[in-house]
Parts: structure tokens; C-alpha cells; sequence
């Protein structure tokens, strides 16, 4: 017998703290339940309808369901067993039907009559067998048989209740094994004459036979453990069909046994309707059959489902009055756990219908539904485990997964259950098969096959038709659907299985092993099960908490701004280079050599040669022989400016491109050491002819292809480099002199921090200082230098008179050691026949835009359904916009590539390479791109609709961000070194498309253009962006595209451009389709706007110009704007020349946005607002961060503002605004 084998332990109740940890615990999952069902329900998540609100109500029901699983957990209650009070007459029944094995019977009926506590036994036998009968006079047992049968197991019990007398009868099934001991603990409870029933454990010696049967047992833990125990608190534990003991005076006052398909439940429903009590005893006192095979399980599973169902609709409506409210409840929602069929029902239907109609039923993004059910599904797992301190044995705990899943492939079985208490069909009472043989396990498959056949079909046709994100998802789930639906035919086949395994050795040998690997995780299983039990609440506490900080980190208020990035200065020193001195070497990289402008060209070339020879960059300082007065250098800077003296600029920029070595020149003496005591007047004249001059010695060498100048603007005071500075595209460093001793008191250090607050420094350029004078002391100078490159950070150079004060024992700044040397790189080689091959586009010819909607998927709001892009497309067309350039590879390629070739629109397939920070040293990240790139070429080749590839980002203008000269100069070589190959392997990959790349528009844009192209004879096209506050570029002269075997296009620009371009017959792509998120920014100059309206830029592009707005601006309440207190906005808008106040008679839409910028001023996150033609803003910290960004909208038409947080001026109908420099100065002086 079962138990004469070591039983389990009992159950101990919880303690105080155990009590209040749990139910803590349950309070957090309430919170989090509420949460996830608010969310849920939110309107601006509802997808499409007919879908969304099928899926709500399952979602609901799950709530609803774990929710009432915590109710039961708040109160688990272990009795005290009693001492017996006094002794009871004890009758013990068991029943038999036909078929049901005669071993088993008999095997109960020996265990029963060793029960030890006095009784007598009845065998209530519906087949009135003459081998029973023999085996009852042998073991002493009344035998009961009954010629009219009717009701069941209830009848049958009740008629053997007509002869047993007892006060006490204890109901068996028969194959349920009592313990000898099993009176002992359930009559003291029989001690409060209240009690009308006593129920203990249902418990299963079958339960490793296979996995139908360990998956029927787990079914049963959870019930048996913890949420019957907590019954005890409010005297309404249930009977269930097996081990229950009942007082003979309360089933007298029912009229005995109730009949019906759930009899155990009618039973104990009846019981208290008429006030009996009922306790539950955490024991196990017996141990039985659970089902171990596909049918025995689904019998089961209908009969107690039509049995439940109907008891809800019979007998719970005709004691409901007398049943106390918590016993209401109980009946009242138990039966619905069989309700389960039709959930996973709608959980089958929701994403085959999704991906076959392509409909979202949620519009939430993935990381709002993880933010939601997160909490919500921890608490369900984390209290479950929590509570298994209260199931029977180690062998109930875990996650029940066998259990879990056959629930799930139950679902018809379930729902026939509930079709059928509808109709009112009724369902033969069979006892559950024990015999473990199998029926036609095919026919029982059929549905779950057909779940499984239309999921597979669904998924395949869903992801052809539409491949994005969420069909992704949906066809996840789809396919979790299959393999619940194939675990279900997996485990009707396992006695199959086993038989096979007797026939085939080999087979068995592999199952033995995975049987012990299988046993080998069960233990570290149990040991992870034991961890998670101790650790539950930190645990759940911790998630919620690090779910709440990762949330809040995305809130707008916590999205750090940022700062500047401060960029390595390269460390420059070096001294004046003296012709005939030959110790010059030093620990230096920069030599300053003082030319002057009549000297031969030849001492020139020497200068440079020494200097380049001890592989030094040479500092040029230009000087004029006779340059003593301001007089002389009006007259050098005019000759300049004339064009005097280009023969002589001519010879120099052919020495200086001849090696491509970095040179840093200054083009012009100091302006400020030959204008003292000019009049103002002179002084302002002079300084415009200076900086005409330097622009033009500038703009002569780059038109003459030298590249690898880096521009010194030089002022022999700081206070005055920003006098007639060049401007930024003229000047790469800035030098002044140091000529005194610097102090934190010192005139020279004051004028210091004067220059950087000027225009130059706000450019943030690099500086070099240059002693004048020599000093003896060695220290004082290192002392001196330290002293103002630790308060000004861009300050990274420095130059002395002589060699002599440069010691080596003075920790300078390290100089450049390595040799920075460009090697000749060969230029790779592509056949003519390949070269003929090629197919040029007609860039000239494109009239596109930038398709940047849903290129960061997990970011973006308008996700690119089928059905998107063809109305995205189709818009498109409507505008003559044929071309779109794609920046990939991404998500949504299959998608739209597919569309393309439908619409018959051109793709211009771009890669981005503007993430690259450093093409020297950066090699794993360019290795990993050019693989990127090559894999993708190769991939898409055979698209139909890609027309050329292009390889964007603008890197050579982004490298600037992240260089300064002459870092920069090397970094721009590696630059074309790298998209020299690139594009080689592309043209070997792909000879018949042609290769663009990108660059902002600006300073040199046609200089740079042609550098490149002549550096990369790969490249056909060079496209250029234009900022919207910038003006319209120069257009390239003809000859020199022929020359250069290129075209150039628009890459990127404002809609208001395209006219000018289509007159000019420029290619032109505009800035964005739409406005877009991604996970690091926000862009605003889509043609549409985020919720998918039109904007005036769109309708620029049509023939109407009859606009239905005009122009909107946003002004708040006239009082500061100050951190935590609210604000009002009010929107105006611009009617006849004049501004007005909207109100409430207005029948416009209204999306107000609160946009976060970065330190660069560009926007990184929104947040959306709720408001009307007025909006009320608690107004975030560093308010100087943040603007308003308000669309307004009527008829699908839209207009737009961007706004600064602080009010305005405002004149009537006037409008001025403060700019964002002036408010951070005001802020800066406040503080």
C-alpha cells in the first residue's frame, strides 16, 4: 500500500508573518491587475473593433479569474485537529460500475477494511457481479445492488444509504486507497454538530504513469492546496466526489446524495443551503486514479463541465437566497473556470483573424503592453509559487506546465460543455476510464488539428501579404498555438510510443538517456522552485520597481538632454623654426616657419621639407617684408582681393597639395598688432578688407584643390580675436600670444575669459598660444600654460621662441610620436566590359522623398501595414513623387519593396555611415558595416525596384563634430579610403546600379563634392542636404560634371525648394514623408504630421493652392515660467494679416505635443497633451529645454508651430519672441 511508505509531511498553517507577507503581495497584484485592466482600456488603444473588444473581454476574464485566485489566497487556514469527543457509528461506501477493473476494486475494498477506527462497509454495486459478491463475504463487506437505476453514482450511493445506519458516512471511490489512520483525523472535526461534511486531499499514486496523467494531477495541486484551505476561513470547503466524509443527518436533510453529473458539488451547494458547515483536513489519507489517456481525460473533463454549468443554472438559482455572500460568490464563479474553452478559443481566433485581415486589435506599442502585463504577470506567477508552501508534497510544486497546456488543448471539450448546458443536451454520467485503454485518438485530435492547420495557413499568408513587426508578433503567438495544439496529439500518442520504444533498443537507449537528463533538471528545477519561494516578495518588489525606473527613464522629464561633447584637442608643441639651426627636433610636432611674400619659392619648398623630415606639422605665418603700418597691409589685403598676387598664391597651394600633408597657415598677419590707434571708422574699414582678404586667399586654395590646409586665424590679443573674424567655414584654430605671466588676477587671463564668450569660442575652436618672449625659467613657463589649458579646455597648443625653452623633464603635453604618413593607396580595378555593363541613373531626372516613416519600428507610432504603404504610395504618385530613398536593411524592406514594384516606384537603397565616429580606428565597426552593406547588395540585387544604391549619413561633414585639424584631415582620408573599397565591392557586387553618397550643403560644397569624386572614382552622384535655413545651393557648371563622370541631386530639402528644382532640372528628393519618433529623436518635417494629416507643405506640392488654414502661433499667460506650477497656453491664429484667440466656436482639431530638445537643439522626445484651443501645462524643469508643438486641424488638414515655453511679447496683433540664447544668458546671470 501507498502508505506504508513514508507520507508526506503536513501541512503547517501560515505564520503571522507569512500571513501578511502574502497578502501584501496580493495587494501589490491587485494594484498591478488594476493597472494593466486601466491600461487596457484605454480609447486611444482600440484597433480594430470587432477584434480589440473580443480580445479585451479575454483579457478581462483572465484579470477576473487570477483576481478571485488571490481572493482565496488572503485567508489560508490549516485546522487544528480536535480530540474526539465521543465515539461514531461509521459506515464507508464505495461503488462499482461495469467495466471498471476488478484489481482495483478489490485492492480498495482490503485497504477499507484495514482502516483501524471501527466501521462497516458497503460495495454499492451496479453490475451485482457474483465475483464481487465472493469477495465481499471474504473480506466482510456488505454487498448492495439495485435493480431500478437511476441518478447515477448518486443513486447507487443512496441506496445503499437506505440500509447503512451509520451517523457517519465516508464516500470512496474505487480506486481511492484509504490510510489506515484516515478516521482518526477527519471524525474530531465532527465535534461542532454544525458540521456537515469533512473533505480532505484527493491525492494519486498513477502520476508518472505518462504525461496525461502528471498533467490531469497538476491540475488539481493548486485546488487542493491553498484555495481549498482558505475555505475553511469562511466554512464553505467544498465536497469533491472522493474522500469526502458526511454527517448522516445532514445529508438526511437534503433527501441523501445529490444526483447530477457534478453530484459532489450539488452536494455540497445543498448542504449549505441549509446551513451545514464544512471543513477541509490538508491530509493525505488517500491516494487514487487520475485519467491516462486522451479519452478517460476529455470524459472527465465534459462531464464536469455540463455538470458545473448546469448546477449554475439550476441549483444555484434555487438556494442562491439562502447561501450567506461569500458562499454565493464561491458557486457563483467557480463554475466559470470551465468558461476557459471559449478564451482560448478567442486567443486561436485573434491572430489568425489579425494576420489574415491584416487588422491590429490594440494599437499599444510593445513596450506599453510589457510595461502593463509585466507587473500583472509576475504577481500571478511569483503569489502562485509563493502559496506551493501550502500544497502537499514537493512533488506538486511548480509551474505546472503539462497541466497548464492540456488546460489549453481542453478548450472544445469545455466549451461543448457550456454549448450544451445552452441547448440543454444532456451528457450520459460514465465513470472516468481506469483501464487505460485508448480510443480513437484521431477523431478526439480533430479540433485541435484544425486550430493548428488554420494557424499554419494563417501565419504563412499573413507574412507574405504583410511582413511587419506586429504580423510578426501575431504569427508568434500563432505559432504557440500550434504547439499547444501539437502537445495535446503528442501526449494521446505516448502509450503508442512506449510500446515502440519495447520494440526498438536503440530508440529506448535514447529515451533513457533523456529520461535522466529530464531527471537531472527536475532537481535543480526543485532547487530554483525552493529560491523563488524564500525571495518571492523582494523579488516582486523588484521587478515592479526596476520596471517603474526603466518606465520612468523614458518619461520626457528624465530623457537626459545631454551636453556638449567635448572633443580631444590635439596636443600641439612646438617652436619657431631657425634656418641653419640644426638641434630643432625636440619633443615636438609643430614647427612654426615665417615666410614672407616676395622670398623665392624655393626657400618655401626647404621649409616645408625640413619640417615635413622630422615628421612635424609645419605652422605658416605669412609676412610681408615691408609691412610696418596699417597703411601696408590695406594694400596687401587689396592687391589680394584684386587678384595681384594669385601667380604667387598659385605657387604656394602647389607646394603646400604636393604631399597631401597636413599644413596649418595663417594667411594674413595679426590684424590687431598694425590697427592701433586707427579711428574707428579706418578700423572697420581695414578689418572688412581683411576679412574679404582672408576669404579669398581661403577660397583660392580650395578652389585649387588643396585640401589639407587647416586654416590659423591669428590675433596677438585675445580680446580681440573676435574682431572681423572670418567666420567659421574660413578658420580652423585660433592662435594668440602670451607674452606676460599668468595669474587668476592677471589682464591677460581676464581677456581670456573674455574670448570665450565670444563668437569664436562659441564655434568652440581650438587655440594655440605662442610665446613671444623667452623665459629663462623653464617652470614658470610649463607653469603658466597649465594654468590656462585647465581653466579653457580648447585651448591645445603651444608654441615657443626657441628650442631651448622646451625641457624634457617638464611634463608637456606627449606630441604625436607615430609617423602620420599617407601611403599610396591603389586605386581598385573594375573591367571595361563591366564597366559597361553599368546602367547610369538620370539623377537629374528624380522628384522623390525620403521615406524615413517606420525605419525605427520599436519607436514609431505609425507602423507600416500593407495597407499604409499603399495609401502612402498612392499619395505619392498623386504629388509625382516617384522615387523614395530607403535607409536599410530594416524591418519593413520586404513590405516595401513589394509595394514599390506594384506602384512602379524607385528605391534608392541607402546605407547609413554617419555612426561612424572614426574611420582609423574604428575597424570593427567598419568591418561589421561594409559586411552589412556587401550582405544586403547581394540580398536585394535582384529587386526590380532599386534603382541605385547610396550610402548615406553625410559622413565626411559628421566627422567634424568629431575632429578637429589636423586629425580631421587624416580622418577624411581614411573616409574615402574606406568608401574607395566600399564602393568597389558594391560595383564588383553589383556593376549594373550606380552608388551615391551624401554631404551638407554649405562653405565648399562643390569643392568638397569634386574632391571626392576625384578621390573616389567609384561614386557616380553626390547628393546634397539643404537645411531649410539655408539658401538655395549654387548649381555645379556642367563641364565640370562631365569632367568629373557625376551627376548631382537634392538629397534632402523643404518642399518649398521642389518648384525651383523641377525648373532646373535638379533631382530632388524633400525632407521626409512624414513626421516621425525614433528612439533617440523626434523629426517634424514630414510632409504629414504624426497622426498621418496633411500638411501646407503637401498641399504646396498640388495643384490647389486654396488652403484651409492660414497660420498658427501659441502664446501663454503673460507671468514667469516657473519649475511645477501651471501654465496656460492659449492658440492663436492668423486671419486677414491679424492674429485672433481661438475658442471654443472653432471646429478645429487639436494635438498639442510637449517636445524635449537636446544641448544641440534638436528634438529627442514628446509627450502627448491633452487640449483644447487652450492647453494648461504643469511646467517641467529646465523649462529652457522644452517647446510646445501644437497641429491643428480640419477636413484631414493640418498646420503646425513650434514654440518656446516662456511668453512672448505680445502687441495686439504682433507677435515677438525672445531667442533661446537670450534666455539662457538671463537664466545664467540669475543664478
Amino acid at each position: 500500500m501507498w502508505y506504508q511508505n513514508r507520507r508526506p509531511s503536513p501541512v503547517i498553517a501560515p505564520t503571522f508573518k507569512q500571513r501578511w507577507l502574502l497578502r501584501t503581495m496580493i495587494l501589490i497584484g491587485v494594484i498591478s491587475a488594476g493597472l494593466f485592466t486601466y491600461g487596457i482600456l484605454q480609447e486611444e488603444y482600440i484597433g480594430f473593433k470587432p477584434l480589440y473588444y473580443p480580445l479585451i473581454f479575454a483579457l478581462l476574464f483572465i484579470v477576473l479569474r487570477i483576481s478571485y485566485e488571490w481572493y482565496h489566497y488572503w485567508d489560508i487556514r490549516v485546522p487544528e485537529t480536535p480530540i474526539l469527543e465521543k465515539q461514531y457509528t461509521v459506515d464507508i461506501l464505495t461503488t462499482f460500475v461495469p467495466g471498471e477493473p476488478y484489481d482495483m476494486l478489490v485492492e480498495t475494498l482490503e485497504a477499507i477494511q484495514k482502516i483501524t477506527y471501527p466501521h462497516t462497509t458497503y460495495l454499492c454495486d451496479e453490475g451485482n457481479s457474483p465475483y464481487l459478491i465472493e469477495q465481499c463475504k471474504r473480506l466482510g463487506v456488505k454487498h448492495v445492488t439495485r435493480e431500478i437505476k437511476v441518478n447515477a453514482k448518486a443513486g447507487n450511493i443512496n441506496n445503499a444509504l437506505q440500509q447503512a445506519r451509520g451517523e457517519i458516512c465516508l464516500i470512496l471511490d474505487p480506486d481511492h486507497i484509504p490510510a489506515r489512520d484516515f478516521l482518526d483525523w477527519v471524525l474530531p472535526h465532527f465535534n461542532n454538530p454544525e458540521t456537515g461534511f469533512v473533505q480532505v486531499v484527493q491525492g494519486y499514486y498513477n502520476i508518472y504513469e505518462n504525461i496525461i496523467a502528471k498533467g490531469s494531477a497538476q491540475q488539481t495541486f493548486q485546488f487542493y492546496g491553498p484555495i481549498m484551505m482558505s475555505m475553511n476561513s469562511y466554512g464553505t470547503a467544498q465536497a469533491i466526489g472522493a474522500n469526502c466524509t458526511f454527517r448522516r443527518a445532514a445529508l438526511d436533510s437534503i433527501g441523501g446524495h445529490a444526483p447530477g453529473l457534478a453530484e459532489d458539488m450539488n452536494t455540497s451547494m445543498k448542504l449549505h443551503g441549509k446551513g451545514w458547515k464544512s471543513s477541509y483536513v490538508p491530509r493525505m489519507l488517500t491516494r487514487g486514479l487520475v485519467p491516462n489517456t486522451l479519452s478517460a481525460y476529455y470524459q472527465q473533463q465534459l462531464k464536469w463541465s455540463r455538470g458545473v454549468f448546469e448546477l449554475l443554472v439550476t441549483t444555484y438559482v434555487e438556494i442562491f437566497s439562502k447561501l450567506n455572500l461569500r458562499q454565493k460568490i464561491h458557486y457563483g464563479i467557480l463554475p466559470w473556470n470551465y468558461f476557459t474553452g471559449f478564451i482560448y478559443l478567442i486567443n486561436f481566433l485573434i491572430p489568425i483573424l489579425s494576420l489574415i485581415l491584416g487588422a491590429k486589435p490594440m494599437t499599444m506599442s510593445l513596450w506599453n503592453f510589457v510595461l502593463l502585463g509585466v507587473p500583472f504577470t509576475a504577481s500571478t506567477l511569483i503569489i502562485r509559487h509563493y502559496v506551493q508552501k501550502w500544497v502537499m508534497e514537493e512533488d506538486e510544486r511548480g509551474f505546472h506546465l503539462q497541466g497548464g497546456l492540456m488546460m489549453i488543448g481542453t478548450w472544445w471539450i469545455h466549451s461543448l460543455g457550456f454549448i450544451f448546458t445552452i441547448l440543454r443536451r444532456k451528457v450520459p454520467y460514465n465513470p472516468t476510464p481506469k483501464d487505460g485503454k485508448e480510443e480513437n485518438i484521431w477523431a478526439l485530435n480533430i479540433p485541435n488539428l484544425v486550430v493548428a492547420a488554420v494557424s499554419i495557413l494563417a501565419i504563412i499568408y499573413g507574412l507574405l501579404r504583410d511582413f511587419n513587426p506586429y504580423n510578426l508578433i501575431m504569427a508568434g503567438f500563432a505559432l504557440m498555438n500550434v504547439f499547444f495544439m501539437a502537445f495535446m496529439v503528442m501526449i494521446s500518442m505516448q502509450n503508442r510510443y512506449r510500446r515502440y520504444l519495447e520494440k526498438h533498443a536503440f530508440a529506448k537507449k535514447i529515451d533513457d538517456v533523456t529520461r535522466f537528463l529530464k531527471d537531472r533538471f527536475w532537481r535543480l528545477r526543485r532547487r530554483s522552485y525552493v529560491v523563488l519561494r524564500y525571495t518571492a516578495a523582494p523579488l516582486l518588489v523588484a521587478i515592479i520597481v526596476l520596471l517603474y525606473q526603466q518606465s520612468s527613464l523614458k518619461e520626457i522629464e528624465n530623457i537626459p538632454v545631454g551636453q556638449k561633447p567635448v572633443y580631444p584637442v590635439n596636443n600641439l608643441l612646438g617652436a619657431t623654426y631657425q634656418v641653419g639651426l640644426t638641434n630643432q627636433t625636440s619633443s615636438c610636432n609643430i614647427q612654426k616657419i615665417n615666410f614672407y611674400w616676395n622670398a623665392p619659392i624655393s626657400d618655401f619648398q626647404k621649409g616645408l621639407n625640413a619640417v615635413w623630415a622630422k615628421n612635424q606639422y609645419p605652422l605658416i605665418s605669412f609676412k610681408q617684408s615691408e609691412l610696418n603700418s596699417s597703411a601696408d597691409l590695406m594694400m596687401l589685403c587689396d592687391q589680394l582681393i584684386l587678384g595681384s598676387q594669385n601667380n604667387r598664391i598659385s605657387q604656394f597651394a602647389e607646394e603646400i597639395m604636393r604631399d597631401e600633408k597636413p599644413v596649418l597657415i595663417s594667411f594674413l598677419p595679426p590684424f590687431d598688432s598694425l590697427c592701433a590707434g586707427l579711428a574707428d571708422i579706418e578700423r572697420i574699414a581695414l578689418g572688412k578688407k581683411y576679412r574679404q582678404a582672408w576669404r579669398y586667399i581661403y577660397e583660392f586654395f580650395r578652389k585649387s584643390g588643396v585640401n589639407n590646409i587647416i586654416s590659423v586665424y591669428h590675433a596677438s590679443d585675445p580680446k580681440n580675436i573676435d574682431r572681423f573674424f572670418p567666420g567659421l567655414a574660413y578658420v580652423d584654430w585660433l592662435k594668440t600670444d602670451l607674452s606676460e605671466s599668468l595669474t587668476g588676477e592677471s589682464p591677460l587671463y581676464k581677456d581670456f575669459q573674455k574670448l570665450y564668450v565670444s563668437e569664436a569660442y562659441s564655434l568652440e575652436l581650438p587655440v594655440i598660444l605662442e610665446l613671444n618672449s623667452h623665459f629663462e625659467n623653464h617652470k614658470e613657463l610649463y607653469n603658466n600654460y597649465k594654468s590656462l589649458s585647465d581653466s579653457f579646455a580648447q585651448i591645445g597648443g603651444l608654441i615657443v621662441k626657441d628650442f631651448s625653452c622646451l625641457s624634457a623633464t617638464l611634463p608637456f603635453p606627449k606630441p604625436l610620436q607615430e609617423k602620420r604618413k599617407f601611403a599610396e593607396y591603389p586605386t581598385p580595378q573594375i573591367s571595361q566590359n563591366e564597366l559597361d555593363a553599368s546602367t547610369p541613373l538620370d539623377y537629374p531626372m528624380l522628384a522623390g522623398v525620403n521615406y524615413y516613416k517606420g525605419s525605427d519600428w520599436q519607436a514609431t507610432r505609425n507602423p507600416l501595414f500593407r495597407e499604409t504603404l499603399e495609401n502612402d504610395f498612392r499619395e505619392m504618385n498623386q504629388l509625382g513623387l516617384k522615387t523614395i530613398k530607403r535607409t536599410g536593411p530594416g524591418f519593413y524592406d520586404f513590405n516595401i519593396l513589394n509595394q514599390a514594384e506594384q506602384s512602379e516606384h524607385q528605391i534608392l537603397y541607402s546605407f547609413w555611415t554617419a555612426h561612424i565616429k572614426s574611420f582609423e580606428k574604428d575597424l570593427k565597426e567598419l568591418a561589421a558595416l561594409k559586411e552589412l552593406i556587401l550582405n544586403s547588395v547581394s540580398d536585394k540585387m535582384g529587386e526590380k525596384s532599386i534603382i541605385a544604391w547610396h550610402l548615406g549619413g553625410a559622413s565626411w561633414n559628421k566627422l567634424g563634430f568629431y575632429h578637429n585639424q589636423p586629425e580631421l584631415n587624416f580622418e577624411r582620408k581614411a573616409y574615402l579610403r574606406w568608401l574607395t573599397d566600399i564602393s568597389f565591392e558594391i560595383k564588383k557586387l553589383d556593376p549594373s546600379r550606380s552608388i551615391s553618397i551624401e554631404i551638407d550643403s554649405g562653405p565648399f560644397c562643390e569643392e568638397n563634392i569634386k574632391h571626392i569624386l576625384k578621390q573616389v572614382p567609384f561614386i557616380d552622384a553626390v547628393g546634397i542636404n539643404i537645411n531649410p535655413n539655408q539658401k538655395l545651393p549654387k548649381q555645379i557648371d556642367e563641364d565640370d560634371l562631365i569632367k568629373l563622370r557625376a551627376d548631382v541631386f537634392i538629397n534632402s530639402c523643404p518642399a518649398q525648394y521642389a518648384p525651383y528644382f523641377k525648373k532646373h532640372k535638379i533631382g530632388f528628393l524633400l525632407e521626409a514623408w512624414q513626421d516621425e519618433i525614433f528612439s533617440t529623436k523626434v523629426s517634424f518635417n514630414g510632409l504629414k504630421t504624426l497622426d498621418g494629416e496633411k500638411k501646407q507643405s503637401f498641399l504646396m506640392l498640388t495643384e490647389s493652392n486654396n488652403l484651409a488654414l492660414d497660420q498658427i502661433r501659441i502664446i501663454p499667460v503673460a507671468k514667469p515660467v516657473i519649475r511645477g506650477m501651471h501654465h496656460r497656453y492659449q492658440a492663436l491664429l492668423k486671419t486677414n494679416g491679424k492674429w485672433r484667440a481661438l475658442s471654443d466656436q472653432d471646429r478645429y482639431t487639436y494635438h498639442w505635443k510637449l517636445v524635449k530638445y537636446d544641448y544641440n537643439e534638436q528634438p529627442i522626445a514628446l509627450k502627448e497633451l491633452n487640449g483644447s484651443h487652450v492647453l494648461d501645462l504643469i511646467v517641467p524643469y529646465q523649462a529652457h529645454h522644452y517647446k510646445l508643438h501644437l497641429d491643428i486641424s480640419i477636413d484631414e488638414l493640418a498646420i503646425s508651430t513650434t514654440e518656446e515655453l516662456h511668453p512672448p511679447l505680445y502687441r495686439g496683433p504682433y507677435l515677438e519672441n525672445y531667442s533661446r540664447r537670450e534666455i539662457e544668458a538671463f537664466l545664467k546671470n540669475r543664478n
